[in-house]
């Protein structure tokens, strides 16, 4: 059976590779449950002083969790184990994000969901050109989770709140610009940039100094973000998505369909669950004073009543196994959904 998560150390660097290129690298339970095993080992390893994060493959650092395997869980009854699994996941994101020891990401091609989850947290987070950065949740009735609401809530001008509602996938320049990556850097320059970390001398440093030196490496590779398309529509972002409400966001964009944004913006959130929607709306106000820890707990929490959901299970089926559009929501509409149902996302 193939190992879907290797490890290698060479000298002080351990090196952690998500290794199901086929899935582009989605995490199994296995593979999160193998990732916090060895991120442990690591940890109490006084040799090791450097973690690298990567996905093996030319497609995906990691495409998300494996929401395949969530589906057959709950269809078996087994929901419970299927909670299980994100209960996992999220400590294992947590982890890494107040990790003793510094860990670079290398999110070269797909980086979305439980990819955006595993590297967002961690100290030296490298794009490239390959980079295709999402949470694209709503589309199959779940809400951009793995503590991403902490990071997303306080960005300014509403790209959180874009992004949530549209999935829009952003590449490296406007990674760098939201402040979800550190540098942009060629993919043909990572070999190099590696190889020199592999063979630095590092045993006689502390944390700050391999902090330091490994931050002065990687920028002598990296190249300058320019504008993306996030920063080119600041403007429109602001004045469409800045608020916290949801009916008044829709209604501010249907009020200008002559615009060519304010169209792709509305076509794209027509595609999600209203009850996703909603809810993520009422998830995003709430992270916006919360720590990141308050945030996985949170998500824990509307991630059971989300299994509990009809469209979760119709998303899945039309967008993942029938690959359609044709999905019913329930409700179809967010008129029809009250406020009282979407707060009961938020009560254990």
């Amino acid at each position: 059976m193939e190992n879907h998560v290797l490890f290698e150390k060479k000298g002080s660097v351990a090196l952690i590779t998500l290794n199901r290129p086929k899935k582009l690298n989605a995490l199994n339970r296995e593979m999160i449950d193998e990732i916090l095993s060895l991120l442990r080992r690591c940890e109490e390893d006084r040799q090791v002083k450097l973690i690298f994060l990567e996905g093996s493959g030319d497609r995906a650092f990691s495409a998300g969790g494996d929401v395949m395997a969530v589906y057959d869980m709950c269809l078996n009854g087994k929901v419970e184990e299927a909670v299980d699994a994100f209960r996992a996941e999220y400590e294992m994101d947590y982890y890494l994000s107040d990790y003793s020891k510094p860990v670079i990401s290398y999110m070269d091609g797909i980086t979305m969901g439980g990819g955006v989850g595993i590297s967002i947290g961690t100290d030296f987070r490298i794009v490239t050109e390959n980079t295709r950065w999402a949470m694209p949740e709503m589309k199959i009735g779940l809400f951009p989770d793995v503590g991403v609401s902490y990071y997303t809530s306080k960005m300014e001008d509403g790209f959180g709140m874009y992004l949530s509602l549209t999935s829009k996938t952003v590449g490296a320049d406007d990674c760098v610009f939201l402040g979800v990556a550190d540098y942009k850097v060629d993919s043909s320059d990572y070999p190099a940039l590696k190889e020199e970390i592999l063979d630095f001398s590092w045993e006689k440093l502390n944390r700050n100094e391999v902090t330091a030196t490994v931050d002065d490496i990687i920028r002598d590779y990296s190249r300058e973000a320019e504008k993306g398309y996030l920063e080119e529509n600041r403007d429109d972002i602001r004045t469409y998505f800045d608020k916290e409400d949801l009916n008044e966001i829709i209604a501010s964009l249907q009020a200008d369909t002559d615009k060519p944004f304010a169209q792709k913006a509305l076509e794209s959130i027509g595609k999600n669950s209203p009850t996703s929607m909603a809810v993520t709306l009422e998830q995003l106000n709430r992270a916006k004073h919360m720590y990141l820890k308050e945030c996985f707990e949170q998500d824990l929490v509307m991630v059971k009543s989300f299994l509990r959901n009809k469209d979760f299970f119709e998303g899945v089926k039309n967008k993942l196994i029938d690959k359609t559009d044709r999905v019913e929501w329930t409700p179809k509409d967010l008129s029809l959904l009250k406020k009282s149902v979407v707060e009961s996302y938020f009560e254990e």
